[in-house]
């Protein structure tokens, strides 16, 4: 299961249109595969990988792209919830310092990975952590979803 995961992240991925040098690539590669690899080993069911282009609101750096993690407790299908790796998911979703280690490696090792973005499967649990001037990333403080605030950049909407 887990090398038929690790299949899946490449094709995705390769689908995502990375455009960026072989050599650069394939570093940021590995480390989105190692990342990927770490949270399925840690019991997760699946890891679904989402990539797209940022909107600016104030972008300190040149990056352009996000990258999603979905973690995922259900089967393939939706038609079954694996309670342990619900648990697991819970887990490292309330781990800010885990999320915060994983982003950081990104952004060190994928030069146009400005945001990385940690959500629960089927819910709207979420965090952001966006890049800074230095490389680092923080979390994206909350700003109320619906209200007539802007969101900045190291801001996202939450409920």
């Amino acid at each position: 299961m887990k090398k038929i995961n690790f299949i899946l992240s490449i094709l995705i991925l390769s689908q995502l249109g990375f455009s960026l040098p072989l050599k650069a690539q394939s570093r940021c590669q590995a480390t989105i595969n190692s990342i990927v690899n770490e949270i399925e080993s840690k019991g997760v069911r699946r890891v679904i990988l989402t990539k797209r282009t940022v909107t600016n609101r104030r972008n300190p750096t040149n990056r352009k792209d996000e990258i999603s993690f979905v973690l995922s407790p259900y089967n393939e299908s939706y038609t079954s919830l694996d309670t342990r790796s619900d648990r697991i998911v819970d887990n490292i979703m309330r781990s800010p310092v885990l999320m915060k280690s994983y982003a950081d490696r990104i952004v060190s090792n994928c030069q146009d990975i400005a945001v990385v973005m940690f959500g629960a499967d089927q819910t709207d649990w979420g965090a952001d952590f966006a890049i800074q001037s230095d490389g680092k990333t923080r979390p994206r403080d909350c700003i109320p979803s619906g209200s007539n605030l802007t969101a900045n950049w190291n801001e996202m909407y939450c409920h």
